[in-house]
């Protein structure tokens, strides 16, 4: 499917705006390109069912979240407050359906591997830190979502309730 794109899209000149497109702006090869293609379709579709499949689970798997969730869903079908199929606008006024969305996406992440950057020419300063230019700079989300000092000693298990504070 994806092999030869780019190098067509290259060929025929602008399009409209896409990422084949917006590659080919920023001088990759049509090879390049393939390969970002291909990741693209192979890890964004595992990566997100991965992450989806993980949250119901453990929504299906906890009674209390289960029955408060399956409350909340059926009061909104009874008072006519959602229609079929549910709108995302609609959806995103269910309270406690997006607190177990958010937490799934805090404790299961689509991304979770190391996301680095490099300083551009010139190095930074980040806080009281100076970083030279070419230095990577990472963040590792999988640990950041499960520090205890921000999500508390249950940072480790799936808890909706945690997304109903006001702090």
């Amino acid at each position: 499917i994806v092999h030869g794109v780019a190098e067509e899209r290259a060929k025929e000149g602008p399009k409209p705006d896409d990422i084949v497109s917006s590659l080919l702006k920023q001088g990759m090869s049509p090879g390049q390109i393939d390969s970002e293609l291909i990741i693209a379709l192979v890890a964004g579709s595992d990566t997100t069912s991965t992450s989806v499949q993980s949250t119901l689970l453990s929504i299906i798997t906890n009674p209390q979240v289960y029955n408060t969730l399956r409350a909340e869903i059926r009061g909104a079908v009874a008072g006519r407050n959602v229609s079929s199929p549910i709108q995302d606008s609609e959806a995103k006024q269910l309270v406690y359906l997006q607190a177990c969305v958010l937490e799934g996406l805090r404790i299961f992440p689509p991304l979770s591997q190391l996301r680095e950057r490099v300083v551009p020419p010139g190095g930074d300063t980040l806080g009281s830190f100076y970083l030279p230019e070419g230095t990577y700079v990472g963040l590792n989300a999988w640990g950041v979502q499960r520090n205890k000092a921000v999500y508390g000693d249950n940072a480790e298990l799936y808890c909706p309730e945690r997304w109903l504070t006001d702090d």
